[in-house]
């Protein structure tokens, strides 16, 4: 697995602001990871496919027919739907890239951006923005913003509705904070997208899952120490003591020993004594 997350980790260090071929490529990837037993080509195939068509069916028309296009071919020819909170919780299918393509329906933030990889196949510069799932993309527009709820079919919100939807979701909105929401790259939306992952299998108490979840985010981010120390304890909590061992002891080497948990510090010490690992002299004397 360690020669797949390196590969992963090089790919998505190369996304860019508007890279959604990579993103989707990267969900494809987080998804073949976690489950094993995927071809990830097929589904990347099955993309390429979609924008071909898509591409295909939008050429020569102006950008509100494109845009007009892009609804029409989302929401009613291929038929993706969105899955809410109030509709049920999620499942599993509802968070993996594979799953949504294949059943056409999923959570808000895969549809949103397979909705806007698609859009920018026909020059519509259409992002997520930063809100809760996020629900809602930017269309810029001649130097106007323009914002559309994937909820609905894909519709643009006038201001009155959109200034509600944020009234419902937010306190405190004032008009300059609601004309400088900020539209996600997408390196922040694979993060979120890892983040609700991560949620998600905590709720499930899913070990091994999470277990490869904190391994790919350390990749992104090897001084994360709070993921190096929840990865530690789920590691010791599935029987891999030597790794967790090493988590543990790389854990140490950013942390003062008096800032370290009384969680961590016994994992520490049973761990030393079943592995038979040497504790460094300073801990155990500023531990007693």
């Amino acid at each position: 697995m360690e020669s797949r997350l390196a590969a992963m980790t090089l790919n998505f260090s190369r996304m860019g602001r508007e890279d959604y071929d990579h993103l989707l490529s990267a969900y494809i990837d987080i998804n073949d990871l976690v489950e094993n037993f995927f071809r990830p080509d097929l589904f990347r195939k099955e993309l390429g496919l979609l924008a071909q068509e898509l591409a295909l069916m939008a050429n020569g028309l102006n950008e509100l027919d494109r845009f007009t296009l892009l609804g029409q071919y989302f929401f009613h020819q291929m038929g993706f739907q969105k899955i809410l909170p109030k509709d049920r919780a999620f499942t599993e299918s509802d968070l993996f890239i594979c799953s949504v393509i294949s059943c056409r329906q999923g959570h808000p933030l895969l549809l949103s951006s397979l909705y806007s990889f698609l859009a920018l196949q026909i020059q519509l510069p259409i992002h997520p923005v930063g809100m809760t799932y996020p629900t809602l993309l930017k269309w810029v527009r001649n130097g106007h913003n323009a914002y559309i709820d994937i909820t609905n079919q894909g519709n643009v919100l006038n201001d009155q509705d959109f200034a509600h939807i944020l009234s419902q979701r937010y306190h405190h909105w004032t008009d300059n904070k609601i004309k400088s929401i900020d539209s996600l790259s997408a390196p922040q939306l694979l993060m979120n997208y890892l983040d609700l992952l991560v949620k998600f299998f905590e709720d499930k108490d899913d070990s091994r899952i999470l277990v490869v979840l904190f391994s790919l985010l350390l990749k992104l981010d090897p001084n994360n120490i709070i993921i190096l120390a929840r990865r530690s304890l789920l590691l010791m909590k599935i029987g891999r003591l030597q790794e967790a061992f090493a988590d543990l002891k790389h854990y140490f080497s950013f942390v003062e020993s008096q800032q370290v948990s009384s969680e961590l510090r016994f994992a520490f010490l049973e761990l030393k004594q079943i592995t038979q690992k040497d504790m460094p002299q300073p801990y155990i004397s500023s531990w007693h």
